[in-house]
């Protein structure tokens, strides 16, 4: 005869399937606060009521209205400012076109390969990746 063991579920999943293979050849292992489909449901069940059906639908409503609300005041903006109005606050858009430096900023000048004849692939090498004595901190 096997010895019973008690255990809760969240004590039970930090075994690994290995682990609790050898624990179910040793031992009978209880699962106490383990519920089923049905009681879950049962548990559900009683916990919605009319009056919590009710709240929970006027707050929807609110926050459904407040979603109707940002995407009318959005749409007025948007529109106003492709058309060029006085409608947006920020002015992020100019004439329907999206202004990069606002959103990425101002371009960098590119550093350029040196391509001549004379240049070395290590020359390449330092553009690309930096100087090699330059010292980089590891932790």
């Amino acid at each position: 005869m096997k010895q019973i063991i008690n255990l809760k579920t969240k004590q039970w999943g930090k075994y690994n399937l290995d682990e609790q293979e050898l624990i179910l050849q040793k031992y009978d292992v209880v699962l106490t606060d383990h519920e089923t489909t049905n009681e879950k449901l049962e548990r559900y069940g009683k916990a919605i009521n009319f009056e919590n059906y009710k709240k929970g639908m006027k707050k929807f409503d609110t926050v459904m209205k407040g979603v109707d609300k940002f995407w009318k005041d959005f749409d007025k903006q948007w529109s106003a400012s492709l058309s060029g109005g006085k409608g947006s606050k920020t002015k992020v858009w100019n004439n329907g076109k999206v202004s990069s430096n606002m959103i990425w900023g101002s371009q960098k000048k590119k550093r350029e390969l040196k391509t001549s004849k004379k240049s070395k692939p290590e020359d390449n090498v330092s553009l690309i990746y930096g100087n090699s004595k330059t010292k980089v901190r590891v932790f």
